[in-house]
């Protein structure tokens, strides 16, 4: 099985490797930054790696 028996066609894929995330924007491993206009509901709402959830972590 591929992984797109697991995930849903809901959002085009670019070849991009995200290495990290802070509110709405995310940086692949070359350290260019891009504005996250794909994330799930939880990063829309809150943003990446939001401190007032990982306080809670």
């Amino acid at each position: 099985m591929s992984e797109d028996d697991y995930l849903g066609n809901l959002y085009q894929r670019f070849p991009i490797n995200i290495s990290k995330g802070k509110g709405a924007i995310v940086w692949d491993v070359s350290g260019n930054e891009y504005i996250d206009c794909m994330g799930g509901y939880g990063v829309a709402l809150i943003g990446h790696c939001n401190d007032r959830v990982i306080n809670a972590i």
